[in-house]
């Protein structure tokens, strides 16, 4: 089953995150200890960013599939 986190804010206006959008995380045990968690961003490939900018939440498969799906066709473009 995929995780996902939704984007509470960002410090640093280049992100390639936005507030209020939901990311897949990525697993990555060693980023975790160090702070930070690794989402694939608006750039549609996987980055480290500070765990503080976002909260996990849970959605239905449907929901999930169509983020993942979506995702894929923004990085084609």
């Amino acid at each position: 089953m995929k995780s996902f986190v939704v984007c509470l804010y960002t410090d640093e206006p280049r992100a390639d995150v936005k507030p209020q959008r939901i990311y897949e995380l990525v697993p990555d045990s060693d980023s975790e200890s160090d702070g930070m968690i690794r989402i694939i961003d608006e750039s549609g490939e996987d980055y480290l960013y500070p765990t503080g900018w976002f909260q996990p939440v849970v959605l239905s498969t449907p929901i999930q599939n169509l983020i993942t799906t979506s995702v894929r066709r923004n990085k084609k473009k």
